[in-house]
């Protein structure tokens, strides 16, 4: 079926179910009661691929009956149903719902007070909206020709009016009422709808897959190529406006060459004392950071405080890090494999060179500009050194002169943000600022390699997002911090006047199995590559609902979670959630449920800003994500302190083991306390 585009960017998340009543007529079959009739109303299902089964609870029905065809003297003929709760099959199922016994004349209508209706769908619970005052118009079949309306009151009522003479009630007849659920041809849109592509879909081809064999399946339906990623098999494809998305992506999955397909869904971001201006904040205090810094130094006190490894790696996939903040420059990550051969040494001897190196007096000879004035070496400034940036893959990954990172969203190997950008370097800064240096922000761990992937502005299309989840994979960060959520456009909800789209076009249950599905691509390339030993930190997202709840809208971080657990080999993935400051309560606008595996405080941060400056007053999952990131980097520092030769593979169990079992329980999750991760680490 076709659609048109603008119609199509209304995608639906509610599948409502509406009820369709067909009358049948008397028969003349005889029954014990000579002066009154009998009228049952029942519940029948027919099959319908749409959902599993229907429940349906409801206080009582009420018949309106009047001895005449105008309605006068009418009367109201209640059944108690006791909130009695009736589960159908969609397959072929026939009920009693309510049985009446009335004198001979007219029903004018029959209203029920459901408590709850809901539809079950690959083994979870869809509650369904009924929206107030609207009314829908259908065919009664095949015996009645003429339309009558169905009136949805809120959630309190379903009236059902017959304005028609011929709703008689024979004296010794039986008449029956059958209610038959089904999904319409319109739907109600709720009030946020998820930001998505209309026109893109992307496919993850199988092993052994030609380009120009995904070039062929495209031409078939007038689709194009837009981009690819050979090592992931990877393209974006643009559909032509005559084919609806769902059509789209439905037709790619069909096809032989395709492991997945799926929608381009947006994300959007989320939001020892030492002796900096701010050097221990009340979110640092609520999880003894402090004694997990003390057990680091206590391992090595030859680090004098300099607490963390540049061999720790911490990608940031955000909307880029200010890579020459004065707070950041010197835990900034460098690709060692695009470093060119100029003599470079390796000043602290850690086999690793980091900005520390390069600006050390044993390098002062390679007379690096400084081209912002700082009198510091840093990221801006080797981008700008034609001996670093040579136009060549020397590495061989597939990005040219990476760096420092990369930016998905400019497609370059500078991963600043824009001037409006400060998320990312608020994330970074939660998670690694430089320490112990008199000034801004106590970072969660004090030294570390900070790896910058932009692959967000306002929002971030999945081609980043999981170019970026790749790249943090292949390149080996120890953990990756993803402090993003869902994008959703509002829509202010009016019930007196329901926007409505082509149920076709788009269901709730399939944008939801798709947004897996994308993840699982990933994760399933990811394994193929041997280089699924990443540890994913993602944010639950800030809409404060129950990602338990069937209704609520995949966040990236719940379909990683979903697809961790239905791939045979994926990263580990911690989802977190935000407490207050003080860590007694949840926070109003943490998402939360039992698929959260960790809360932190993720309120009243003072972070780093845009232009070495500093921010007041922080909130959201999205920095309550990077507390949990600095955490684990802090425990990969000591495990790779005591256990140099442990597998990547080990190393990421067992911090994810770690972590999820290092905290303190309240009554809305597990708060993490950050000595207790660390020192789940055994010392041999």
């Amino acid at each position: 079926m076709i659609y048109k585009t603008s119609i199509i960017k209304l995608f639906v998340i509610i599948i409502p179910v509406f009820l369709i009543i067909m009358f049948f007529p008397s028969c003349d079959d005889p029954v014990p009661f000579p002066s009154t009739g009998a009228l049952l109303v029942t519940m029948e299902t027919f099959d319908d691929a749409t959902y599993n089964s229907l429940t349906f609870k409801t206080s009582m029905v009420e018949v309106i009956w009047s001895p005449t065809s105008d309605g006068t003297n009418s009367q109201k003929i209640t059944v108690d149903t006791a909130n009695r709760t009736f589960v159908f099959p969609a397959q072929g199922a026939k009920f009693p719902i309510a049985q009446y016994e009335i004198p001979e004349g007219y029903v004018h209508q029959i209203r029920m007070y459901p408590e709850s209706i809901t539809i079950s769908y690959l083994g979870v619970s869809y509650p369904i909206f009924l929206p107030s005052g609207e009314q829908t118009g259908f065919k009664i079949v095949p015996e009645y020709k003429e339309p009558y309306f169905v009136e949805h009151n809120g959630t309190t009522s379903i009236k059902v009016n017959f304005n028609f003479p011929d709703r008689i009630v024979k004296t010794g007849g039986k008449h029956e009422f059958i209610l038959h659920p089904t999904v319409p041809s319109v739907i109600v849109l709720p009030e946020e709808l998820p930001s998505i592509d209309p026109d893109i879909v992307l496919l993850i081809t199988k092993s052994g897959v030609t380009y120009s064999q995904v070039e062929q399946a495209c031409q078939q339906v007038g689709a194009v190529i837009k981009k690819n990623f050979p090592p992931m098999r990877m393209y974006e494809i643009k559909l032509p406006p005559r084919l609806a998305i769902k059509d789209g992506v439905d037709y790619f999955n069909s096809l032989p060459i395709t492991q997945t397909a799926s929608l381009s869904v947006h994300s959007k971001a989320t939001s020892i004392p030492p002796n900096d201006t701010n050097n221990y904040q009340q979110c640092q205090q609520t999880v003894n950071l402090q004694q997990a810094w003390q057990i680091l130094e206590n391992d090595n006190p030859a680090v004098n405080g300099d607490i963390g490894s540049y061999n720790t790696v911490i990608a940031v996939l955000d909307s880029g890090v200010e890579i020459d903040h004065r707070d950041l420059l010197f835990n900034i990550w460098i690709n060692q494999g695009e470093l060119p051969d100029i003599g470079i040494v390796d000043a602290d001897g850690d086999g690793r060179i980091s900005f520390f190196d390069l600006n050390a007096p044993a390098n002062s000879g390679l007379n690096i500009a400084d081209t912002n004035g700082n009198n510091l070496v840093d990221a801006k400034d080797i981008l700008a050194d034609n001996r670093f940036v040579d136009n060549t893959d020397d590495d061989g990954n597939w990005f040219i002169d990476d760096l420092v990172g990369w930016d998905w969203v400019d497609g370059d190997n500078d991963p600043s943000p824009s001037v409006n950008g400060n998320h990312g370097t608020i994330v970074a800064g939660i998670l690694a600022a430089v320490t112990d240096n008199t000034f801004d922000v106590s970072g969660t761990i004090w030294k570390a390699s900070i790896m910058p992937l932009r692959i967000l502005e306002d929002q971030a299309g999945p081609w980043g997002q999981a170019l970026g989840m790749w790249y943090a994979s292949y390149m080996e960060a120890d953990v990756a911090n993803m402090s993003i959520g869902t994008t959703f456009q509002r829509k202010k909800q009016d019930h007196s006047k329901v926007q409505r789209i082509d149920i076709d076009s788009f269901s709730w249950l399939w944008m939801k199995e798709g947004i897996m599905i994308f993840h699982r691509g990933i994760f399933d390339t990811l394994a193929e590559f041997n280089i699924d030993n990443t540890l994913f930190v993602v944010a639950s997202s800030n809409e404060g609902v129950n990602l338990d709840d069937s209704q609520s809208f995949n966040s990236p971080g719940q379909a990683m979670k979903l697809a961790m657990d239905a791939a045979q080999r994926a990263p580990r993935v911690i989802l977190v959630g935000a407490s207050t400051a003080d860590g007694l309560n949840r926070a109003s606008f943490s998402n939360h449920g039992s698929i959260i595996d960790i809360y932190a405080p993720g309120e009243q941060w003072i972070a780093l800003d845009l232009g070495s400056s500093t921010i007041t007053n922080r909130q959201g999952t999205s920095f309550a994500a990077p507390l949990i990131s600095g955490i684990i980097a802090l425990t990969t520092t000591r495990l790779d302190y005591y256990y140099p030769a442990m597998s990547r593979r080990d190393k990421m169990e067992n911090l994810y083991q770690y972590t999820r079992n290092a905290g303190v329980s309240h009554v809305y999750g597990i708060l993490i306390d950050a000595p207790t991760a660390v020192g789940n680490v055994v010392i041999p």
